[in-house]
């Protein structure tokens, strides 16, 4: 019970790789002691777990018919974490600073 309730776990301030691999040990932990979980049980927890930044994607993973694998499910997160990094850098007003020379 102890490894299933540590998979409710919200990103929070980790780093996002951390936070899927964290998901991964747990389900792989869950394997070894016979008690799996399946790769819908999986997408569940980390699509929870992912704050509303990513509301997007998470709902056309939700829409999969057919489940998706925790490889794949990492690439589409990851890939989209990426994209959100590089579009809250765009959002960021750069500020040059101009020095005035003066001619001779």
């Amino acid at each position: 019970m102890h490894l299933k309730e540590k998979l409710s776990v919200n990103l929070g301030s980790k780093p996002f790789a951390e936070y899927l691999q964290s998901i991964k040990t747990i389900a792989d932990e869950l394997a070894l002691i016979d008690s799996p979980l399946s790769d819908d049980d999986i997408t569940i927890h980390v699509l929870n777990g992912v704050g509303l930044e990513f509301q997007k994607i998470t709902a056309t993973i939700r829409e999969h018919e057919s489940p998706i694998s925790f490889e794949a499910l990492h690439d589409k997160l990851t890939d989209y974490a990426t994209f959100l990094q590089r579009e809250n850098i765009a959002d960021i007003p750069i500020q040059a600073n101009f020095f005035k020379t003066k001619c001779a």
